[in-house]
């Protein structure tokens, strides 16, 4: 198991509440933007009908993902992300519950273009290029929520 399991006994039931599991990795070299797109857009149905929520951060170098939803669903999700070919050297960030969802208003956004928005990108980190493996943990959660505020599913 991913995340650590929270359970509150509330009249005899267990409540699980929400998790946010934000990871990098490494996109496999030469990918294509394009490949990412169909991902996305897969992803976005797929995560709606498991009630997972998110956003994606990624250019053709790296990917920053946030996922929020009941613990058994992220980490079943991320078992499967595990085994996606456009990337590699996953590394979960942190793992924590959550009152409240980050990303709601998204089964699956995504930020793809990070040239285009370089004044974001230079807000968080030590230098203006997105590299997701260097940004402390509230960069990484800062920069996710900012781009999920462009309220497009794809730039």
């Amino acid at each position: 198991m991913l995340c650590m399991a929270f359970f509150n006994i509330d009249e005899g039931r267990e409540h699980m509440p929400l998790v946010q599991l934000p990871y990098t990795s490494l996109a496999v070299e030469n990918l294509p933007i394009t490949e990412v797109r169909e991902m996305v857009s897969v992803a976005k149905l797929n995560n709606h009908k498991l009630n997972i929520i998110g956003f994606l951060c990624a250019n053709s170098k790296y990917f920053l993902q946030s996922l929020e939803g009941d613990k058994s669903s992220v980490d079943s999700l991320y078992q499967k992300i595990l085994q996606n070919r456009l990337h590699h050297s996953l590394v979960i960030r942190q793992c924590s519950e959550i009152e409240f969802p980050t990303f709601k208003d998204w089964s699956m956004g995504a930020v793809l273009d990070m040239e285009r928005h370089r004044s974001i990108v230079e807000k968080y980190g030590d230098n203006e290029k997105f590299e997701p493996s260097m940004l402390s943990p509230v960069e990484r959660l800062g920069l996710l929520t900012e781009f999920s505020k462009l309220r497009k599913a794809i730039v």
